[in-house]
């Protein structure tokens, strides 16, 4: 019956225990890896939102997402089982980029929020729900966190064509999502941001999921 109160209850509560275990506040992250690995899935699940928890999942090599589930969010722990490296080292830029490239500029960290909203439109809420996005941009403004969110940003003059987000640990970068408004400008944006992390010191780009 969907009109009884409990029966919601319970069907959430299953699904959360069969797709995602619900382990509220808990930031022993051996405990979340050997949750996730019994389960033989990729996430866990939390109803915290904070932004220490959050940079806290982030630190320790998880990746933080969101989602709505009948009547609430619920923050999302992901351990990808495989995911997308770089090593910077051996990253190199096609002369045909270089070229298309001369005539933009990219940025970084001068338009977060800006970026948050373009994703959005691009992509819809999908897994930036209120609440994630509210504690990404906390940790972004307050540098006292373990990881530092970040925003990279390519420009025609004042038109902004692409950018993401995403964050850092050490020399290591996350990205988490981005978007694009003109044709190869996400490519443009994507090779840019490498070889300024590149020429920053960083090692490793962590792109998440597989990815060709």
């Amino acid at each position: 019956n969907i009109n009884d109160p409990d029966h919601i209850i319970d069907l959430k509560n299953y699904i959360i225990n069969i797709s995602h275990p619900l382990i509220d506040d808990i930031k022993d992250f051996d405990f979340i890896r050997a949750v996730i690995e019994k389960n033989d899935n990729e996430f866990c699940s939390s109803r915290s939102f904070a932004p220490d928890f959050i940079s806290s999942i982030c630190y320790n090599g998880f990746y933080p997402m969101a989602t709505y589930l009948i009547d609430e969010y619920l923050l999302l722990i992901k351990l990808h089982h495989q995911r997308c490296v770089i090593k910077l080292e051996d990253f190199q830029i096609p002369k045909k980029i270089r070229n298309k490239a001369k005539k933009f500029k990219l940025t970084t960290d001068q338009a977060f929020d800006l970026c948050i909203e373009n994703i959005i439109i691009q992509h819809g809420e999908n897994w930036f729900h209120p609440p994630l996005t509210s504690s990404f941009k906390q940790i972004f403004q307050n540098k006292k966190y373990q990881c530092q969110f970040h925003s990279f940003e390519l420009w025609d003059e004042h038109d902004l064509l692409a950018g993401e987000i995403g964050f850092s640990v050490g020399k290591s970068y996350s990205s988490l999502s981005g978007f694009y408004n003109r044709n190869s400008a996400g490519t443009i944006q994507l090779y840019a941001t490498a070889a300024l992390l590149k020429d920053s010191g960083f090692v490793i780009w962590d792109l998440g999921m597989e990815s060709d």
